[in-house]
């Protein structure tokens, strides 16, 4: 029993005339799809800059931008696709992007969720790119603001990657929203010690701190009378842009450390904790 593979050859041939038919179609919207990637680029550059300035953030420019980067890219590809297939209308794509726009919008809604939560936080600029943010646990400077997540680097040099549906409806603290920035420590002297003397001596530390804002004023207040001690509660003023806020806070309670040991002020002791007895 023989087998004939004439009929397997002739489609193959045939398969193989129409790709070097295409061939030059295919070479073209290839430079096509590679001249739209570049003129997206360039066109949201100089949008980024008109943006600047016009004044606008680097928000608002980084979102036209990228909405320029989208719509050349897809008018590309429509021109490339039609290249490829002199028979296609961009109209067709249309009918069958509607056709199957539920079916679409239920397999992406995630990405279409993230997407408008990018735009709305690019155009509201709740933060911007530089600021020190807090959300979901996390804490560090945004990097990115992209279309899908917010990128933002942590203390310990890790990058975090949180969706922007999650930024848009969680709590964000936005730590450098303001010029500068609030410390407050609380802890307790013991009542054998001169309250007066180690406010007196706290504020003197905190006036001699170059890195401490002179405005508003720092102080000290008493707080509440504990078991074991007094309570005061020493407030100051960092800016972020001089001085990084947990190196100043370093410093200072170092600093009112050794001095109200040299003044002979002790620290209250915190009460020993009870045994644990089982029943």
């Amino acid at each position: 029993m023989s087998i004939d593979f004439s009929n397997a050859l002739k489609q193959a041939q045939a398969i193989a005339n129409d790709i070097v038919t295409m061939l030059p179609n295919l070479v073209l919207a290839a430079v096509i799809l590679l001249i739209s990637f570049v003129m997206g680029r360039y066109i949201a550059k100089a949008i980024r800059a008109l943006s600047h300035r016009a004044g606008q953030g680097a928000n608002v420019g980084l979102l036209l931008g990228r909405m320029a980067v989208y719509a050349v890219s897809i008018f590309g590809f429509l021109v490339a696709l039609s290249t490829v297939f002199p028979s296609f209308k961009a109209r067709d794509l249309i009918q069958v992007l509607g056709i199957g726009g539920v079916a679409v919008g239920f397999a992406f809604k995630d990405i279409f969720q993230n997407f408008l939560a990018g735009v709305i936080i690019l155009v509201s600029r709740p933060f911007r790119i530089g600021d020190v943010i807090a959300v979901k646990g996390f804490e560090g400077t945004v990097e990115d603001i992209q279309t899908r997540a917010t990128m933002i680097r942590t203390y310990d040099n890790q990058r975090i990657v949180i969706p922007n549906s999650t930024v848009f409806t969680e709590e964000v603290k936005v730590i450098t929203a303001y010029e500068n920035r609030r410390t407050e420590v609380e802890f307790t002297i013991d009542y054998a010690g001169n309250l007066e003397l180690a406010k007196e001596t706290i504020c003197q530390i905190l006036n001699d701190n170059e890195s401490v804002d002179k405005t508003p004023a720092p102080d000290v207040l008493t707080m509440n009378f504990l078991g074991d001690g007094v309570q005061l509660r020493l407030r100051f003023w960092v800016t972020p842009e001089k001085a990084n806020p947990l190196i100043v806070r370093d410093a200072v309670m170092t600093a009112v450390k050794v001095a109200l040991d040299a003044k002979g002020i002790a620290l209250a002791k915190a009460a020993p904790v009870p045994p644990h007895i089982e029943s």
